[in-house]
């Protein structure tokens, strides 16, 4: 009997075991290339390119705030949105940043709505690019790439 009681009394606590999550991937804030400062542009359209001045801050280790000016074509506009973690990654302290899950800025001008929705960065070492979608009332263009101007 003793034999059989013993996996019995196991059973509980082996299966309540889980392999341990990995550490969060930390990425440099203020220098990562995939972070939404500075002068961004990309070609909307065949006959529309959207360009944006960006500032990005800090607000928790889940995400971070972005807003700025920016021209779509002639037609001035202003930015306002946020950038959020991907799963397992977090904002420790300012200077650190996740690998974002995806952008989503209002572009607003006048009583007009707009959305640019980012949902995949591919950058190297030497060019940052947000695949992105530009999102009007009654239109939806893209895929288009959006690139960070060097400076």
């Amino acid at each position: 009997m003793k034999k059989f009681l013993l996996p019995l009394l196991l059973l509980p606590v082996l299966s309540g075991c889980h392999p341990p999550e990995p550490p969060p991937t930390l990425i440099e804030f203020q220098n990562d290339p995939q972070i939404l400062r500075g002068r961004w542009s990309g070609q909307v359209s065949a006959n529309q390119t959207l360009t944006l001045d960006l500032t990005a801050t800090y607000k928790q280790e889940y995400f971070y705030a972005v807003t700025g000016t920016g021209k779509l074509g002639a037609q001035a506009l202003t930015a306002e949105g946020t950038v959020v973690a991907a799963y397992n990654h977090r904002f420790i302290q300012p200077q650190t940043s996740p690998i974002p899950q995806g952008v989503r800025l209002r572009l607003t001008s006048g009583p007009e709505n707009r959305e640019l929705l980012c949902p995949d960065f591919q950058g190297t070492a030497g060019q940052s690019v947000w695949k992105c979608f530009y999102r009007s009332a009654d239109t939806i263009l893209g895929p288009f790439d959006l690139k960070r101007d060097n400076l």
